[in-house]
């Protein structure tokens, strides 16, 4: 269920997820992720770090 902290991705994404989770002081951080309601899992391939316009996972910019 979308809430302010927590949306689906509506454009084709390099990290190919679901959902963006915001989080931390200023919703500093992303995680993305996707789940599976068969398996009860969730799958969390990236956690990143957004100043400004600009993202970044594991020290590279990514585009989203």
């Amino acid at each position: 269920m979308e809430s302010r902290n927590r949306k689906p991705l509506t454009r084709p994404s390099v990290l190919d997820d679901a959902w963006e989770l915001r989080f931390g002081p200023g919703n500093r951080f992303r995680v993305f992720y996707r789940t599976n309601a068969e398996r009860r899992a969730v799958h969390v391939p990236a956690i990143g770090v957004k100043d400004g316009s600009r993202l970044c996972v594991g020290g590279t910019e990514v585009k989203l």
